[in-house]
């Protein structure tokens, strides 16, 4: 059987529509290199969207994000550490980067408060137990050298391009992705 997730089903859970991918690089290119990680709630509506199938609930989701980054920084949670995609957390010393703490400061007095007065910060940001609440470390998509990391950079090596069955197309949107029951009972991608 073929399965099929489109954004469209997103509407239906009341999730706003996007489009990714329009970069050259894909959806790493877009938010500033900032890795985030998709909550447990968006990720439990996907699961039903996909017909209650339990490799697109937070569980395996989380277990494989932690399986494709290298994360240099703080966490409460268990992060990655030796997969293909550089994660780096900006430092938390306020004279490393005054401007995200003016930038926390600011938003906590629009929103009624301010830091000194009790909005907490977190540290990470990508951890599922964390309280919504605000941040001044960015989680970066970015090699050791500072240069940006990205799917492209983390994945596509000279020998997966060189892979006969690999195209790579530029100026194009991917609709969907076509599934097949693979080996195992895993779905195994056989088309785009």
């Amino acid at each position: 059987a073929t399965r099929r997730l489109l954004h469209g089903d997103m509407a239906a859970l009341g999730a706003e529509q996007y489009m990714g991918g329009r970069l050259l690089g894909g959806s790493s290119s877009i938010n500033g290199e900032q890795a985030v990680w998709p909550t447990a709630r968006l990720l439990e509506a996907t699961s039903a969207a996909a017909g209650g199938d339990p490799a697109w609930g937070p569980g395996p989701v989380y277990a494989l994000l932690r399986d494709l980054e290298t994360y240099v920084g703080n966490s409460s949670q268990p992060r990655g550490t030796s997969g293909p995609l550089d994660i780096m957390q900006a430092p938390s010393d306020p004279a490393a980067d005054p401007l995200a703490n003016d930038f926390v400061d600011a938003l906590a007095r629009v929103f009624g408060a301010n830091t000194t007065t009790g909005v907490p910060t977190v540290s990470d940001y990508n951890d599922p137990d964390t309280p919504l609440s605000l941040f001044t470390q960015w989680q970066l998509t970015q090699q050791p050298s500072g240069a940006r990391a990205s799917a492209s950079t983390a994945l596509l090596s000279p020998a997966v391009r060189a892979r006969p069955n690999l195209v790579i197309a530029t100026r194009a949107t991917a609709m969907r992705v076509l599934f097949d029951g693979g080996a195992g009972g895993r779905p195994r991608a056989t088309g785009v």
